[in-house]
């Protein structure tokens, strides 16, 4: 998919609209190479009467120490197929081990998504702007 524009999505209408493509949970394999079905979770909630959400995003305990992962909380904003977020907390993960505290990232992010099969796949891309990598996830509705 080098180079080449993700089409238009498809959305539900109105602001704190409910039924909009994205909201919900969705998961994609989260890249343990040790266990590949272990799942990235991510979650958006609809939009309230001002526009903006709140979801967050957790990835899988790949080591298998760990009961709970980092829980990254957010709130974001939509305009067209672009979601703006920024994380607000970090809900710590419970290890059988003592781990370092997560700290909440700072600064603002941004990525664009697609909606496709029915609102059930969710399709997103973002660029790092440190390294230009761009990266392209495909979520299924969890």
């Amino acid at each position: 998919m080098n180079d080449v524009k993700l089409a238009d999505p498809t959305a539900g209408t109105g602001t704190g609209s409910t039924n909009a493509c994205y909201v919900g949970t969705w998961k994609t394999a989260g890249g343990c190479t040790s266990a590949p079905t272990k799942q990235l979770t991510y979650y958006f909630g609809p939009l309230n009467s001002s526009g903006v959400g709140q979801g967050y995003s957790q990835g899988p305990d790949c080591s298998g120490i760990c009961t709970s992962t980092p829980k990254f909380n957010f709130t974001y904003t939509v305009v067209g197929n672009k979601i703006t977020y920024s994380f607000t907390s970090v809900d710590q993960p419970v290890c059988s081990v003592t781990v370092p505290t997560v700290q909440t990232p700072s600064g603002s992010y941004s990525i664009t998504y697609t909606c496709g099969n029915n609102n059930n796949e969710l399709v997103t891309e973002a660029v790092n702007i440190q390294t230009g990598v761009r990266t392209v996830l495909t979520f299924t509705r969890g």
